[in-house]
């Protein structure tokens, strides 16, 4: 019998990746391919042990799609800079471009607070906000997982206390 929240069943899901990918040649670009590709293919409806805050006014299980997606570009655009580093910097281009693509989701959440429909203009939005920071601390736990700053199991227990209650 299954007694994982669905907050740690999210986990795993994103540990898996993480697995995935520290076997690869370019771990940011795998696990960044990954989330972003199957944002909408993981399917679980069960928000128990996630922050309310992250799962309020409808948003629900709709956390996991921001989290693969918002982090899923960012760690995307650091594997283009670790194979291609056109720009030696701190952050390169195509990390930027992570920032950015990010950035302009949020922006499309912003508007809907102000003007969407009822539901948005009345918390829906916030949490989505929320949420889209949410998943860019997602992203650079994983990165430093990647350089070696976080063990695996502390990459674990970061992302449970972003998500969790």
């Amino acid at each position: 019998m299954d007694y994982k929240t669905g907050v740690e069943k999210f986990v795993d899901h994103l540990m898996q990746i993480y697995d995935d990918s520290i076997r690869s040649s370019n771990p940011s670009w795998h696990a960044g391919r990954n989330m972003f590709g199957n944002r909408y293919e993981y399917e679980s409806e069960d928000i128990s042990g996630f922050d309310p805050r992250l799962t309020d006014h409808k948003q629900n299980a709709a956390v996991t799609r921001h989290v693969l997606g918002h982090a899923g570009v960012i760690l995307a655009g650091r594997g283009m800079d670790d194979t291609f580093n056109v720009i030696p910097t701190k952050k390169g281009v195509g990390e930027l471009t992570g920032y950015a693509i990010s950035g302009i989701a949020q922006i499309a959440d912003i508007w809907q607070k102000y003007f969407g429909d009822e539901e948005h203009r009345q918390g829906q939005a916030d949490v989505e906000i929320l949420n889209d920071y949410v998943a860019r601390d997602i992203a650079n736990a994983f990165t430093r997982a990647y350089e070696g700053k976080y063990t695996r199991d502390q990459l674990r227990q970061k992302i449970i206390h972003l998500l969790g209650q």
